[in-house]
Parts: structure tokens; sequence; C-alpha cells
């Protein structure tokens, strides 16, 4: 059967959301496309054990995804009618979308636009400071959709993240000698803008609508021409966790992800985009079972 125009607006939407970044490029999802909605599952065959021993990473993974699927919905003149974990606790489908005609606007077309240009950068930021006008917009885009997120303002609470971050590196014990973790060794200096992404609990429910938030934050940096890079081990080991919650967000949320915001590298060609999965592994229709 031939598809519709909502059919094709559906599958490029899926498509956009397939560009996402994730924990070590892992890309742990597959997007199944029905007839007037679209289902987002987890893939845990991809999880990363040794890196995300709780699974967080590969559900943040997710839900940045979710994130690009709802803009790219509305790049076609679809609202994203979002439903998480549609079968309540345990539910397979970690989230279903519905698009709803919609106008379409020229803010739409350009927030595709700047999430299909965007690039992970782990290249070294520049040391340029960042305007607190501009941190703010990007922690404000991170709450905009319920997820909580703070930036680590003070000289203390910054001590507190660069140390935890060090202290993570050094006993996790999930990290073997000579790994290489997925979002390199970024080293934190004196000053360097950061921010805390979390939620009221530490569950799945809340690391999705966190990875949802940090889409957001994503495409505010791109717009704004700004780099975020993930900073996953701290969150990653128990001890250093509850410290960054008592000592840095001072017990307000639970922390799930430490961002370091910077200005992108000029002057420098672009990071080329990393590998993608077949479409075949990544996308299917409704009905199929197989990848």
């Amino acid at each position: 059967m031939r598809a519709g125009p909502r059919d094709r607006r559906l599958w490029w939407a899926a498509t956009v959301a397939l560009r996402a970044p994730s924990l070590g490029n892992s890309q742990p999802w597959c997007w199944v496309v029905g007839p007037s909605h679209l289902e987002l599952h987890a893939v845990t065959e991809r999880a990363l054990p040794r890196w995300d021993p709780d699974g967080r990473g590969l559900v943040l993974s997710c839900g940045v995804s979710l994130h690009h699927a709802q803009v790219g919905l509305r790049a076609c003149a679809l609202e994203p009618v979002t439903t998480l974990l549609p079968d309540g606790p345990g539910s397979t489908p970690m989230a279903r979308i519905t698009g709803v005609p919609r106008h379409r606007g020229a803010e739409d077309l350009a927030a595709v636009l700047a999430l299909l240009a965007r690039r992970t950068d782990r290249r070294r930021l520049t040391g340029w400071p960042v305007p607190p006008g501009r941190l703010d917009r990007l922690v404000d885009e991170a709450r905009s959709g319920g997820a909580c997120a703070l930036t680590v303002g003070s000289a203390r609470s910054h001590w507190w993240a660069r140390t935890l971050l060090g202290e993570a590196r050094r006993t996790a014990p999930h990290r073997s000698r000579g790994s290489r973790p997925p979002e390199g060794r970024t080293t934190l200096r004196a000053g360097d803008p950061l921010v805390v992404l979390g939620g009221p609990r530490d569950d799945v429910d809340a690391w999705l609508v966190s990875g949802v938030a940090l889409g957001r934050a994503w495409l505010r940096a791109q717009r704004d021409d700004l780099a975020l890079v993930p900073l996953s081990e701290v969150v990653e080991v128990p001890g250093t966790r509850a410290a960054l919650r008592r000592h840095v967000v001072e017990d307000r949320f639970e922390p799930h992800l430490l961002l370091r915001v910077g200005w992108r590298p000029i002057g420098r060609p672009p990071e080329p985009s990393p590998p993608r999965l077949p479409s075949t592994q990544v996308l299917r229709p409704v009905g199929r079972t197989g990848g």
C-alpha cells in the first residue's frame, strides 16, 4: 500500500530522531512507525554496562531521540502529542507520539535545520567566558519540559563538581584500565560553565524527561553557537552521585547528568558525523517484529 502524506511525514520525523547523539554513539533505540503515530523502543542489546551500569545513559539517549522526533514532526506541520511509558511502569514502548495537524512556522524549520547541523565536538572548547544570559537561556530551555537544571555557580560547588568527576574517573569499578569513556577525557578547569541536569526521582520515567530536556538544551546551545559535553561518569558511581546531590545540587533534585558548556571551536572544520546504524536496525513499520 502506498504511504499517504502523514505516513511520509512520520517516517521523515523518525529519521530526524535517528540523528540524536547517544552515549558512546550506541544508538540504543528503535522507532516503530504506525499509520498515525510513532513509538520509541529501547534496545537493551546496545547497552554499555561498563560505562552505564544502571541504564541511565541508555534512557537519557532515548529521551534525546524522542526530542528530535518531536522537532521533526513540528517541521512537518504536525504537533507531537507525546505519552511517556504509555503502557505504565515496565512499558515496552518508552514513548508514543501522535501527530496532530498544526500550522508550521519559520521557527519550526529553523529548529530542525539546527538539529541536522549539530555535531558533538569532543575537542577542547575555547576558554572564552559564556555570557550569563546565554547560560540562563540554556538552563531555562532544559527546565521548560519538566526537568530540573541548575548552573553550578559558586566556587565551592564548582570545586566539588570537578573533584567528584576526578574521583569517579579514578574509582569507577566498571572502567577497566586503559579504556576510554564515551565522552572522552574532558578536563575541567575552575570557571568552566557547568550545568547539572536531573529530576525529582532517579528512575526511568525521570530519566526520560531529562533526556528530552537534554535534547532541548542541545538545540538551544546549537542555535547560540555553544557546545555541550556530557560528563556522565560522576553519576555512574553511587558515592559520587550522592555527593553531587548533596554538595552541588544541595538535595534539590536527583542529578542525572553533568554538562560542560562552552563556545564551539572556531577556525576549524566541524567534526564529522559519527557512523549510524543501518535503518533496518533502528526503524521499522508497525507490525514488523524483527530488525
